[in-house]
């Protein structure tokens, strides 16, 4: 059998090309979303190092990037340790935008036999329109999975402690990604402008200003000797169109207009609407469930097309609620549970049962807490002394919006109790 490669999503890789000081390339915290499905693939026989191999990648640069720098020799690997000649893709969300740069690309080796494509937006997504043409980072309101919501609040406020994100040319410059998630013609018009009349009229999307070069000039011919399977995520709000009111020139922000408003669809994962999903000529295969949970909802569709059959039952952890903390210049971190569980900051990337710890760079902590916790806890921060520590802890809730608990600057030792 060909070994798999899988590609992750958005968010799916932390290490040191990404985030200084955090070492070898993994899943990070988004160990939450990834590793159920890894365990999915590992009880239809695939062993990680042998013939399952993980791809992971600096999600801020761009595809074609990511691509040649990370994919291939991944896929290289896999061929050498498998003493295969082809592989089969895996790939969720972003990972296979990644992986349609290699095969649609120049330097493509005829070496993909599967492409299995989770929740990708093929033709393009509205949200990162906020992101890319007004240094606006909309929250997830409408995803579901609250890992995936806490990741992507997470990194985000992690660069805006480091980085002027508020500043558009820096912001594009840091996440040249965002661009090759834009809609792209295969999309079709996704701006509506309200006119002083109060008609609704499309605006032409081969007349905007932004356009995704990715994904209008990927070749489409390389794709005939590849099986494609697209398994696309259906019943969830999804933004589909944004509703401008005022085209007028904000300088270099908001050149297509500045959004007011969405509509949505109910045929989406949340993340990805349908259309996008299927605008790829392959097998469509559609699930109800959002942009993370038809991941473990495919289990039976990729056995089948592995020509495997499943032994277990892997189901996806729901948690109602949780708290992230992202605190720097932190010269000890202790997180003691009042049911008498301690993590500390001199031990890193443990995974406990209700907390999670991990290391971003020098004297920096990010962490996960499920709630509730029946005794609640104490957060021992001590700050590096001559420099502030700035913590920044907010909570998740299902259908609800992300509450803030403190942002602030620290100077001397204290604790927070939730």
């Amino acid at each position: 059998m060909n070994p798999i490669v899988f590609v992750p999503g958005l968010f799916g890789s932390l290490g040191d090309d990404i985030i200084k000081g955090t070492g070898d390339f993994s899943f990070g915290l988004s160990t939450h979303v990834y590793r159920p499905f890894l365990n999915i693939l590992n009880s239809l026989g695939y062993i990680e190092g042998e013939n399952l191999f993980v791809s992971f990648y600096d999600w801020r640069k761009s595809c074609d990037y990511s691509s040649e720098k990370y994919l291939i020799p991944t896929i290289k690997k896999a061929k050498e340790i498998s003493g295969k000649g082809k592989v089969d893709l895996i790939c969720h969300s972003m990972g296979g935008l990644v992986s349609r740069a290699y095969i649609q690309g120049k330097d493509y080796n005829k070496d993909v036999d599967k492409l299995i494509l989770i929740g990708t937006p093929n033709a393009g997504a509205i949200n990162a329109y906020y992101f890319w043409s007004g240094g606006k980072i909309p929250y997830p309101k409408v995803e579901e999975n609250l890992f995936y919501k806490a990741l992507k609040i997470g990194f985000t406020w992690y660069f805006r402690m480091f980085q002027q994100l508020g500043y558009l040319d820096v912001l594009r410059k840091t996440f040249p990604s965002a661009k090759d998630l834009l809609p792209s013609f295969k999309y079709g018009d996704y701006i509506k402008v309200l006119e002083k009349n109060g008609e609704k009229e499309f605006l032409p999307i081969y007349n905007m200003s932004i356009q995704n070069d990715f994904l209008n000039g990927l070749d489409e011919e390389n794709l005939e000797d590849v099986e494609i399977y697209l398994i696309a995520g259906n019943n969830i709000k999804t933004n589909k169109y944004l509703l401008v009111k005022d085209r007028t020139s904000l300088g270099r922000k908001w050149k297509d207009g500045k959004p007011e408003g969405v509509y949505t669809t109910n045929l989406g994962d949340g993340t990805v609407t349908l259309n996008s999903s299927r605008t790829l000529q392959g097998e469509l295969i559609q699930l109800d469930g959002n942009h993370s949970s038809i991941m473990y909802k495919s289990k039976e569709h990729i056995a089948n097309i592995l020509g495997k059959s499943t032994v277990e039952t892997v189901e996806e952890k729901e948690v109602d609620s949780i708290y992230g903390l992202i605190i720097t210049n932190c010269k000890k971190l202790e997180i003691k549970t009042f049911d008498n569980n301690i993590i500390t900051s001199d031990t890193v990337k443990i995974v406990d049962d209700k907390v999670s710890l991990s290391k971003l760079g020098s004297n920096n902590y990010w962490s996960f807490i499920e709630k509730p916790i029946k005794k609640g806890m104490e957060i021992a921060i001590e700050p590096i002394k001559n420099m502030n520590s700035k913590v920044f802890i907010y909570s998740l809730r299902d259908n609800e919006e992300m509450e803030i608990i403190t942002n602030k600057i620290l100077i001397r030792k204290e604790s927070i109790y939730i």
